[in-house]
């Protein structure tokens, strides 16, 4: 008989082979051996396909074509509906794991009873592969047991390389919202971290590529959807901190918007996160600063910009 794997890997891919053979790679190169890799492609064109073509005769990975969508929740799902290990490990298709990632999370999470989904460590790089490490703070912690605080202050690094659960974990949360155009990770880690406390692996064991391709984390999209994430937790996190997160993420939105020179979306969203951002002081200040940069000229703007530096 078929001995079921221990983890199942899922890998969602578009159009990524300037990196998506180191990451295979690494997940081929684990030192445990009971693992499948389920690669899921968003239809990708040609180039791409031919490569993904050549790893079907691999016997422990599967791979399945979707329509392109762009909606990689959707796609982690559809590896999830097929997955058959106890634990689920998450490696997007730009990043790659240290050789020994797999067997010491699985080890570390069978010591630990109480927690059912676990995080560790990672290093970031550029895209030619070398460590841009120094751009982290050196004085970084890595929370562990219950971090929906942690999470929802953005103090638990947790890219989703790092990640590893049990899959009656993730199914039990719901999986990842299809709804969620992104930070549809976060918002899972969220929900996992509702039902399970969390084991943090100190050790460096992903790489995080951080390269042209990434979007901006101070986007308009980027604000929209941790907003969107908080609203969906209220009544399930703590009312306070989840309120003063809030606001924070809504005058980041204000500024976002005024760097775009969106007078309309700033005024917007001041009128739509009064109601619960009006105590917060660094909501005021950022929607000022946001207001006041509707106003001015934008060669003004970068002029007091250049005297401030």
């Amino acid at each position: 008989m078929k001995q079921e794997p221990l983890v199942s890997v899922i890998l969602p891919t578009y159009n990524r082979l300037r990196f998506l053979p180191a990451a295979v790679n690494s997940v081929l190169a684990q030192t445990l051996d009971s693992w499948e890799l389920i690669i899921v492609d968003d239809g990708s064109e040609r180039e791409t396909l031919d490569y993904l073509q050549t790893l079907e005769r691999l016997p422990r990975v599967r791979l399945i074509r979707l329509a392109h969508t762009g909606n990689p929740g959707a796609a982690r799902n559809a590896a999830l509906r097929v997955a058959s290990g106890k634990y689920v490990a998450f490696l997007d298709s730009d990043d790659s794991w240290m050789p020994t990632k797999l067997d010491v999370q699985v080890r570390a999470l069978r010591g630990a009873r109480d927690c059912r989904w676990s995080y560790t460590d990672h290093v970031r790089i550029d895209a030619a592969g070398n460590s841009i490490n120094w751009q982290r703070n050196p004085h970084r912690t890595l929370p562990g047991g219950h971090i929906v605080e942690a999470l929802l202050r953005l103090r638990a690094g947790t890219p989703t390389p790092t990640i590893m659960a049990e899959r009656a974990l993730i199914e039990a949360a719901g999986g990842f919202d299809e709804r969620q155009e992104l930070h549809e990770d976060y918002d899972l880690w969220l929900r996992l971290a509702l039902l399970s406390k969390v084991l943090a692996v100190a050790e460096p064991l992903s790489c995080v590529r951080r390269h042209d391709e990434h979007f901006s984390s101070g986007t308009v999209r980027n604000f929209e959807a941790r907003l969107q994430i908080f609203a969906k937790f209220q009544g399930r996190v703590p009312a306070a901190i989840l309120t003063r997160e809030r606001a924070r993420q809504a005058g980041g939105l204000a500024r976002a918007y005024a760097a775009a020179r969106d007078g309309a979306g700033v005024r917007r969203t001041i009128a739509t996160s009064w109601p619960y951002s009006w105590r917060s002081w660094h909501w005021h200040v950022a929607c000022s600063q946001a207001l006041l940069r509707t106003c001015f000229p934008p060669r003004l703007v970068s002029l007091v910009r250049q005297v401030r530096h």
